[in-house]
């Protein structure tokens, strides 16, 4: 269903089984490290930054059934795999953030994150693994969401 068209955000229910979201968990809870952001400049690298506080997990399609997930994907988006990134998987403990950012480089900015091609992000796909009775959202402040934008430093 489309949530909107300015950005555009839809969601696919039932993409994932609730046995593959158990297995990408499994896969991933071994491999949690101190989640980072992309530093500007010509050079590729991360750096700690308060402004994202989760865990962060890379899985391949050498991992288990996540290349024929990450297949699916493709098939979704219309974008061959090869031009994306490795599956990363994100935990957020309670009162963990990850503060408002764009989900791409800015080639003025980050110059050393786009030289090659397919390093520039496009699309973003999002499974969510877990429920929980509060928290854990994601927010489009331009997809028609009429909360103030600021840092949401306070989402809990």
């Amino acid at each position: 269903s489309t949530l909107s068209d300015h950005p555009r955000v839809f969601r696919v229910e039932g993409f994932l089984s609730a046995s593959e979201a158990h297995m990408i968990r499994g896969l991933a809870e071994s491999r949690m490290e101190p989640s980072t952001i992309a530093e500007e400049g010509d050079d590729v690298k991360n750096g700690k930054h308060n402004a994202r506080t989760s865990s962060t997990a890379w899985l391949t399609d050498k991992d288990s059934s996540v290349g024929g997930i990450r297949q699916r994907v493709a098939d979704l988006v219309k974008v061959p795999m090869h031009l994306a990134e490795d599956m990363q998987v994100l935990h957020y403990a309670v009162g963990q953030r990850y503060l408002s950012h764009h989900d791409y480089f800015d080639p003025s900015i980050y110059r050393g994150f786009v030289k090659a091609p397919g390093q520039n992000r496009f699309i973003t796909v999002f499974f969510y693994l877990s429920d929980v009775e509060e928290g854990g959202e994601t927010v489009f402040p331009f997809a028609g969401d009429d909360r103030p934008v600021n840092d949401f430093s306070d989402c809990k």
